[in-house]
C-alpha cells in the first residue's frame, strides 16, 4: 500500500489519505505563488475584495477562460463590485458602479466597459456613459457643438456674475438685488430637479427630456455625451474636474 503523503504547512489535501504529492494544495482563503507544492511554492493570505477557493493558484489567473481550460485550477477571484488590471492581477479597485464590476477574472468589466481603465470607469470607442452608468452606443453624427457651446456658455455666466457683484453699491438698485436673488434660487430649485433623474422611475415625455437639460445645471455633463467626442479617461477627468473651480477665481477678482 502507498503511503500517505505529508503536505507542508499550511498545505493540505481535499480528500483524507491522498498518497500524490500533486494534491498538496492551498487551503481555501489562500492562494498559491512561485509553482506547486512540490516544487517549492507557497501560500499567501487572499487579498481583500478576492474570493480563494480550494488549491486556488496565481499561474491559472491569466488562462483563457474556455471549455478546454476550465479543468487547470483554481485561481482567487475578484468578488462583485471590483476589478483587477490585466498586468496587476491582484491588486483590487473598488468601482463607484457595481454594475460596473461584475467580478471573477482579472481585468473583467460591463458590457461595453473599458477593461483598460481603473475600475472599469469607461466606456469602449464609439460608446458613452449615460445618466444611469451604463456604456451606451454614439448615435451617428454626435458632434462637439453642444458641449463647446456649454463650456463657454459657463464662462460668461461666471464672468457676468462676477461683474454684477463686484459692481459700486453706488450702482446697485433694490430691484437688481432682487432680480439676482430669485435668479439664483430658481437656478437652485433646477439643480434639485435633476435629483429626481437618478430614481430609479420611467419617466415620461416631456418630464424625461426636462430632467436631461436640467442635469446639466448639476454639472452632470453626461448628457452631452462627452465620450462621444474625445477619450477621456478617469485622471483626466479629475484633474479637469479640480482645475475648472480654480480658473473661475481671477473672473470673480
Amino acid at each position: 500500500l502507498s503511503a500517505c503523503i505529508v503536505c507542508r504547512s499550511p498545505f493540505t489535501t481535499k480528500n483524507i489519505a491522498e498518497t500524490s504529492g500533486l494534491s498538496c494544495m492551498c487551503p481555501e482563503d489562500m492562494y498559491g505563488i512561485d509553482g506547486p507544492h512540490l516544487e517549492g511554492g507557497q501560500c499567501m493570505p487572499c487579498p481583500e475584495a478576492m474570493e480563494c477557493a480550494f488549491g486556488s493558484d496565481v499561474r491559472f489567473m491569466l488562462v483563457p477562460s474556455t471549455s478546454a481550460t476550465k479543468l487547470v485550477g483554481e485561481f482567487p477571484r475578484v468578488a462583485a463590485g471590483y476589478m483587477t488590471l490585466i498586468d496587476e492581477a491582484l491588486k483590487v479597485y473598488k468601482c463607484l458602479d457595481e454594475s460596473a464590476c461584475p467580478g471573477g477574472r482579472p481585468a473583467t468589466c460591463g458590457e461595453h466597459r473599458d477593461i483598460t481603465q481603473i475600475a472599469c470607469a469607461g466606456c469602449l470607442d464609439g460608446f458613452y456613459l449615460d445618466s444611469s452608468a451604463r456604456c451606451v452606443l454614439c448615435p451617428p453624427g454626435t458632434s462637439a457643438f453642444p458641449l463647446i457651446l456649454v463650456c463657454i456658455a459657463s464662462v460668461v455666466c461666471v464672468a457676468a456674475a462676477a461683474f454684477c457683484v463686484n459692481r459700486g453699491s453706488q450702482m446697485r438698485s433694490q430691484a437688481w438685488f432682487i432680480m439676482m436673488t430669485m435668479a439664483g434660487l430658481f437656478f437652485l430649485n433646477l439643480q434639485a430637479l435633476s435629483v429626481f433623474q437618478k430614481l430609479s422611475i420611467t419617466w415620461f415625455e416631456p418630464v424625461r427630456s426636462v430632467l436631461k437639460i436640467v442635469s446639466v445645471l448639476s454639472f452632470d455633463l453626461q448628457v452631452l455625451r462627452p465620450g462621444c467626442v474625445a477619450r477621456i479617461d478617469t485622471l483626466s477627468k479629475f484633474i479637469m474636474l479640480q482645475v475648472a473651480v480654480p480658473l473661475t477665481f481671477p473672473l470673480c477678482v
